[in-house]
């Protein structure tokens, strides 16, 4: 068990990703906080954490204990890996601004996510699931700026973009601009 922010005591189930000290649980990873590492008035050394974790894992572990956070409901949906680092540092020097103090550096464990997997697309691809006649030169256009990026044969989804992995959602996106009164 542990002892969350809010006074709550999780009966935590087998597989829940934790956070963990030599004094035991210190956060139950990407839903809550522990209480006895939380911050009080009286609170003068904070440790930031910013990570990336399992999204469907996050979404299990909080379904499981029905435990809804504001944590935990962003974990779930997926957040962007690129953010992870130069958000800690945001954090750092808006507390450091506005309590004083020292920054004293970052640690680091583990990699941030590679770049997803480029989506294959070719331009006849719209027309076939839309009955839009586009041209390449517009498909791209819209593409690269919702931040996709063209590579071989595809599209790069940005790092915030979890849920494009197919060439349907590419259209969709495409779609989306263009505008759904546009369908033949």
């Amino acid at each position: 068990s542990f002892q969350a922010l809010g006074d709550r005591t999780l009966n935590l189930p087998a597989g829940s990703l934790i956070i963990r000290d030599e004094a035991g649980i210190v956060s139950l990873a990407g839903i809550a906080g522990g209480a006895a590492t939380g911050c009080t008035e009286g609170t003068g050394t904070v440790l930031l954490e910013s990570a990336v974790f399992d999204a469907a894992a996050i979404a299990r572990t909080g379904q499981a204990l029905g435990v809804l956070t504001d944590a935990r409901s962003r974990f779930e949906r997926g957040v962007d890996s690129a953010l992870a680092l130069p958000a800690l540092d945001a954090a750092a020097a808006l507390i450091q601004e506005l309590c004083g103090g020292a920054i004293h550096g970052v640690a680091q464990a583990g990699e941030a996510p590679g770049p997803a997997n480029a989506i294959p697309f070719a331009t006849g691809e719209m027309a076939s699931l839309t009955g839009l006649d586009l041209t390449e030169e517009d498909i791209n256009a819209t593409l690269t700026g919702l931040g996709f990026e063209k590579a071989a044969g595809g599209y790069l989804p940005p790092s915030w973009r979890h849920d494009c992995g197919h060439t349907a959602d590419l259209v969709e996106e495409v779609l989306r601009v263009r505008g759904y009164d546009a369908l033949p």
